[in-house]
């Protein structure tokens, strides 16, 4: 016998299992994740985003710097390091000449000839300590060349420390960025094409810094063949650079060879921004552009807005080296 129960009891029943129903039906239906609605954002919010953007990567450019900064004065050490090792080699040599003819007509004496087969300044300068043929003054030079060396090579330590620093310091900044930028990829085509996002201007038919000197105007075709490339850190290829690599792209093209870094690039840069003239370099503390003239620059920003125009207030002094 089949029991029909309670008719409230059914219609209870019946009511949780079309309710169950539904909800698996929207889980089938509604994605997990959904992509950005144009209709969702306002462009005041997309503006918010892009300015939190480009404050990360422009920390991330800046700590980008300070690391080229740090690997220039690496190199520079270094090559001071190498200048000293030939002085002190050059040293030996001298000293061992002057030994050589004080006791020129004592050749077959064992101090003699331990002096004359050192290897090495240590070495050198027992030998001869046994021989009490080098002066004061001699001693005094040497001891000042090897304080020197062991001067500059404390300064190396430290400056792989700092680098090292300021490497992972870097990639925590560029993680950062990459997450700042994850909400502006995630946008449609159309809704960026609407608020404006990853549009370039084109590039002019003819150009000229307008002076009449060619060198101006050869800078100003490399930065503007390099518009709407990418922002690479510690790149200086066409059209994957950073901000300095940019610029030594730019006078490259003039047989110029600049330091890539903007603080080194900042030292030819000793004229108010008044006086910027079409090719010159333009410099704020951590990064560099080129002056197109008309109150604009092309730099190499960010990765979001990679090689693009920029605005010549936002700088403090330019110049050039030629």
């Amino acid at each position: 016998m089949v029991r029909i129960g309670n008719p409230a009891h059914r219609r209870k029943a019946a009511s949780n299992t079309w309710a169950a129903l539904l909800v698996c039906t929207l889980a089938i239906l509604v994605p997990l994740s959904t992509p950005v609605d144009a209709h969702a954002v306002t462009a005041s919010e997309v503006s918010q985003a892009r300015k939190d953007l480009d404050a990360k990567e422009s920390a991330a450019d800046e700590a980008n710097e300070r690391l080229e900064q740090t690997n220039v004065q690496i190199d520079e050490t270094n090559a001071e390091i190498r200048s000293i090792n030939d002085s002190i080699a050059g040293d030996v040599q001298s000293l061992k000449e002057q030994v050589r003819g004080t006791y020129k007509s004592h050749a077959d004496d064992a101090i003699v000839l331990s002096i004359l087969d050192a290897g090495s300044m240590p070495d050198l300068i027992n030998a001869i300590g046994l021989a009490t043929s080098v002066s004061e003054r001699n001693m005094s030079a040497i001891d000042s060349v090897a304080d020197r060396k062991h001067e500059l090579q404390r300064r190396m330590d430290d400056l792989r420390k700092l680098a090292d620093r300021q490497q992972s310091e870097k990639s925590d900044l560029d993680a950062k960025a990459r997450e700042a930028s994850d909400y502006l990829n995630g946008l449609n085509d159309e809704l960026r094409r609407q608020l404006g996002i990853g549009s370039t201007e084109s590039i002019p038919d003819n150009f000229s810094s307008g002076t009449g000197e060619a060198w101006r105007d050869a800078v100003l075709m490399v930065a503007y063949a390099n518009l709407g490339g990418s922002y690479v850190w510690g790149g200086s290829a066409f059209k994957a650079s950073d901000c300095s690599g940019l610029v030594m792209q730019c006078y490259r093209a003039l047989g110029i060879s600049l330091p890539h870094s903007s603080e080194s690039q900042a030292r030819y840069c000793t004229k108010p921004l008044s006086q910027a003239v079409p090719g010159d370099i333009v410099y704020r503390p951590g990064h560099v552009g080129i002056y197109i003239g008309n109150g604009r620059t092309i730099e190499a920003h960010s990765p979001s807005r990679g090689i693009s125009y920029g605005t010549l207030s936002s700088f403090v002094r330019c110049g050039s080296p030629v």
